[in-house]
């Protein structure tokens, strides 16, 4: 009887070992890499902002407008048990524009919409953009997903730009976009 529960014993134990180690993605022997994706937030947990005012843009003429927020992906990391030291790769996942106001514009007051990771020392990078816009207040950005940003979500002033090419404006009014980015992070495991 003893012998019968050591072997099932045995078997799940070995099955739980299977289960946890095949969850990791082995870069070389002897070391694992563990793959963690977060959705960047400001510190309120609200999506970036970005503001301009009409009467400062031209339509048909690109111009650029900073998030309002620096990202600092390192109290994310330190809670999964990792620090900015360890990250391996990253790159974005998945990416959207929305429009908060005014009220009554939608996303396609944009001709084109290019997204951009950004840092002091760094050329600002393209890692989403999207030439056509639905009549909604919000839509997705096309995803240059093989784009390495590594070096920027490592960065204490890591932050994001849009490179905006308004097809029509509404004069007067204050525009506040809003961004939103998942982003694939690997890490080195123990």
């Amino acid at each position: 009887m003893t012998m019968r529960w050591f072997r099932r014993g045995a078997v799940a134990t070995a099955l739980v070992l299977w289960l946890v180690l095949a969850g990791c993605d082995t870069v070389d022997p002897g070391s694992e890499t563990v793959v963690l994706f977060v959705n960047v937030e400001d510190q309120l947990g609200e999506d970036l902002r970005f503001s301009f005012e009409a009467d400062n843009a031209q339509v048909g003429q690109p111009f650029t407008v900073a998030a309002a927020q620096r990202i600092d992906l390192g109290p994310f990391l330190n809670q999964q048990g990792f620090s900015k030291a360890e990250v391996i790769a990253a790159t974005v996942e998945s990416a959207t524009v929305g429009v908060r106001f005014p009220i009554q514009a939608r996303t396609n007051f944009m001709q084109q919409a290019v997204l951009q990771v950004t840092a002091t020392g760094l050329s600002a990078t393209t890692v989403a953009t999207q030439s056509s816009f639905p009549d909604s207040r919000e839509a997705a950005l096309s995803v240059q997903s093989s784009q390495s940003i590594t070096g920027f979500v490592t960065r204490s002033d890591f932050g994001v730009q849009l490179v905006l090419t308004p097809a029509t404006l509404l004069p007067g009014e204050d525009y506040e976009l809003t961004a939103t980015l998942r982003i694939r992070i690997e890490v080195e495991g123990v």
